[in-house]
């Protein structure tokens, strides 16, 4: 993505790493027009995951019904997991990613978030089983 929510932590004090498949402002990215991003996000998939085990790993309205957030949960060996979207058989993520969500991790908190009209996101905060 662009790195808004990454520049809205690193405003906060967090020390984030942000990737993305197709940076927008370094490749055509078919979810944005204008290449432009909040904060410099670099070029990486799921192989990028184990650098960075000591790290939470924040993943933001994966694609509907696509395979990347179950991906990137069975490469990450970390221990916390943000997760930013809608449940499952929702509008985020497959149902792969929820199954092993479900299997492997422990929800500590739910945060409300702002939501557009007929969004029914959420924010939630796991630890690794």
């Amino acid at each position: 993505g662009t790195g808004y929510w990454a520049s809205l932590l690193q405003a906060r004090g967090a020390d984030v790493v942000a990737y993305d498949l197709a940076p927008p402002d370094q490749l055509p990215n078919a979810y944005r027009f204008e290449p432009r991003t909040w904060t410099t996000v670099l070029q990486g998939g799921v192989e990028v995951l184990d650098r960075y085990t000591d790290r939470t790993l924040f993943l933001c309205w994966p694609g509907y019904r696509d395979a990347f957030a179950d991906h990137a949960l069975a490469a990450y060996a970390g221990s916390r997991l943000v997760y930013v979207g809608e449940d499952a058989g929702g509008n985020t993520a497959n149902a792969d990613f929820f199954d092993r969500l479900t299997r492997a991790w422990s929800l500590d908190r739910q945060i409300s978030l702002p939501q557009w009209p007929g969004a029914h996101d959420l924010m939630r905060i796991y630890h690794r089983q």
